[in-house]
């Protein structure tokens, strides 16, 4: 059985302002979000972790390289586990109806040039699964974005429901194949 674990990046700057991050690279220091990283690493002081998939973005890899440092496993940056694009929105202010808009599989919208679901699900998150679900480690951690861990859950459970639901920052969460 494979372990496939997620966080979601420490806390930042946009998040407590309840701003659209999006592929916006905020910028984030130990300093800011120093009770975030030992929080995380507690959770998985006793887990074994072979892989360290993250972002590029510098709110996924601050956590990466916390971790990394710190149970000895590499990193490998992956384009695909960036954010949502976010379009016009981002670092704007969010509100709970575009937030419901946005998180609809069905409507699928692109409103305010903010990238599908559906796309981010085909083009990024599938194939990405898919080849970590085929690579030869067992114990998988990914560092990314509450978008991305919105379409892990829906690779697994095909249910529209999880779309609605995000990870709290530097949450563990588990998933097994």
């Amino acid at each position: 059985m494979k372990n496939i674990y997620f966080f979601r990046h420490p806390t930042c700057s946009h998040n407590k302002l309840n701003y659209w991050c999006g592929q916006t690279d905020v910028d984030i220091t130990f300093n800011q979000c120093e009770n975030d990283l030992k929080n995380a690493l507690e959770q998985i002081k006793n887990l074994k972790i072979d892989i360290i998939y993250t972002s590029p973005l510098k709110r996924a890899k601050i956590l990466a390289n916390y971790i990394s440092e710190n149970k000895k496993c590499c990193i490998v940056i992956d384009q695909r586990l960036i954010e949502r694009n976010f379009g016009q929105l981002e670092s704007k202010v969010t509100t709970l109806q575009d937030k419901i808009t946005l998180a609809d599989w069905k409507l699928n919208t692109n409103i305010y040039g903010v990238e599908k679901i559906q796309d981010m699900y085909e083009k990024r998150i599938f194939p990405f699964m898919n080849d970590i679900t085929k690579s030869k480690e067992q114990n998988i951690l990914i560092i990314s974005h509450a978008w991305v861990y919105r379409l892990i859950k829906y690779f697994f459970n095909k249910d529209e429901k999880d779309l609605i639901h995000s990870a709290k920052n530097c949450q563990l969460y588990k998933f097994n194949f």
